[in-house]
């Protein structure tokens, strides 16, 4: 081990007064003394509890948090105005550990805290934390066996703004968690309660993600706008309609203003999946083409600037307040075992049906357009059902997601059809790529015949476990 000069931290933190900021396991802080100055925005990569956060950073002086990183936590404050909430000094000590070439592989961070009101010191901690610097779990596992055994108690994650602040900054974040399990008899109103905060939850997460530029962050976004939407439609019968049919509504305005930039990817992912199919001595010239492709300019509509819009904004207090206290009526109060199967019954019908009508007419985009939607509905209100009917709804929303996988697929197929029509049909396209165009477009046609074929076997093989029975029965 080898020793770092010791540091004097100082720390400001902001928060609103509701402390909307550390329910989220996130902090806002202006830090002095490790001769970066400036603001620090840590946000969980992962479970608030397991301590990974991805951290930002802006140099400058103290004053108003900068309007860069209010942005990114945007959807967790709502509008509302941050503050002064804590003020911590740190006495730190640290020592790194060195293999025998002097290569880093932890730190040992020794922290002496104390929080301040003023002059006044209102509270001291100590706190003890090991960091990975290529050492590996193996290295921290064994640092973390000598602390114990020199007297260190091991605690879960818990930032140090939480531990000055006290238990409104553990109180659950808005809106609350659903219970990890249901017992007794479990309402109509449980089941759809626990389904909107789990998803309300996901949309607020995957918005910092964007905004974070994470890796799927579009799509967990547009996923969990479906979700809600097919949600209040589903169980419409127990939900005040004046709230929840605007709501579907902007949903719906939500998850289009997404789709472009995810689109796009999708799209390209599907072509770049097709080259194997090309004549080899065409396959870089494609390869090159797709690269360029993925290298135009996005639409500004499906990108950050919808997250940034009023519309937007509003949208996400009205999810919050929905999954908070949802405006039921009277029938929820039912029990989920004997409402759900009246609830879930015209989503069965309406699938099957529709299934029917396209596998009967053929390739027929529209109609297998139409059951496309009509199997994402059913899916999620298996999904819902889960709290009821345990492994059985889950069992069936995967039979659900094998046809709608396929469904999707065929879409994915006609849009990349319509899509290389239109860019080889556009004014002054180079011969060559004009070529290579119909290379793909070739391709995806054949692609699309074999999809419809085993769209057709795979509904004939689980068309009959698309059964209401088959859920509420437990099959």
């Amino acid at each position: 081990m080898t020793d770092v000069e010791p540091q004097a931290l100082e720390a400001r933190y902001v928060d609103t007064t509701d402390l909307r900021l550390a329910r989220q396991g996130v902090t806002l802080r202006y830090r002095t003394g490790e001769g970066n100055d400036g603001w620090d925005l840590k946000v969980p990569l992962g479970p608030r509890d397991d301590g990974v956060r991805d951290e930002l950073h802006v140099a400058g002086p103290p004053g108003e948090p900068p309007a860069q990183l209010l942005r990114v936590v945007s959807a967790y404050l709502r509008g509302d105005p941050v503050g002064h909430v804590a003020a911590l000094r740190t006495s730190r000590s640290l020592q790194r550990l060195l293999d025998a070439d002097g290569n880093v592989l932890a730190e040992l961070v020794d922290d002496t805290v104390e929080v301040v009101d003023g002059d006044v010191v209102t509270a001291r901690f100590r706190e003890i934390e090991v960091e990975d610097k290529g050492g590996g779990p193996a290295v921290l596992a064994a640092m973390g066996k000598r602390l114990r055994a020199a007297g260190a108690v091991q605690g879960r994650f818990e930032p140090k703004l939480v531990r000055a602040l006290g238990p409104l900054a553990t109180a659950p974040a808005d809106p609350p968690p659903p219970p990890e399990r249901m017992t007794g008899k479990v309402t109509v109103r449980e089941v759809v309660t626990a389904y909107l905060r789990i998803h309300v939850r996901a949309l607020l997460d995957a918005d910092v993600a964007r905004r974070l530029d994470r890796p799927e962050a579009v799509h967990e976004a547009r996923v969990a706008a479906r979700r809600l939407r097919s949600t209040v439609r589903t169980f419409s019968s127990v939900l005040v309609p004046e709230t929840t049919e605007a709501l579907a509504e902007e949903l719906a305005w939500f998850a289009g203003e997404l789709g472009s930039e995810r689109d796009t990817e999708v799209l390209l992912e599907r072509l770049r999946a097709s080259l194997p199919e090309l004549p080899e001595q065409h396959r870089a010239a494609a390869a090159g083409y797709l690269d360029r492709w993925a290298a135009e300019k996005a639409p500004a509509a499906g990108g950050p600037d919808v997250l940034d819009s009023p519309r937007y904004a509003a949208l996400v207090c009205e999810l919050v307040s929905l999954a908070t206290a949802p405006p039921f009526t009277g029938p929820a109060d039912a029990s989920a075992t004997k409402a759900l199967p009246a609830a879930l019954r015209p989503v069965v019908d309406t699938f099957r049906n529709r299934m029917r009508k396209a596998t009967a007419t053929g390739s027929v985009e529209e109609d297998y357009h139409r059951a496309r939607i009509a199997g994402k509905r059913l899916r999620y209100a298996a999904e819902t059902t889960a709290p009821v009917y345990g492994k059985a709804a889950r069992r069936y929303a995967d039979s659900v997601a094998l046809l709608q996988d396929e469904l999707g697929s065929y879409h994915d197929g006609t849009v990349a059809i319509a899509t290389l029509l239109a860019r080889a049909e556009a004014k002054r396209v180079p011969a060559a790529d004009a070529f290579v165009l119909a290379l793909l477009y070739t391709a995806q046609l054949h692609a699309l015949e074999a999809q419809c074929v085993r769209l057709h076997d795979k509904w004939f093989k689980v068309q009959d476990r698309i059964r209401l029975t088959r859920l509420t029965d437990g099959e």
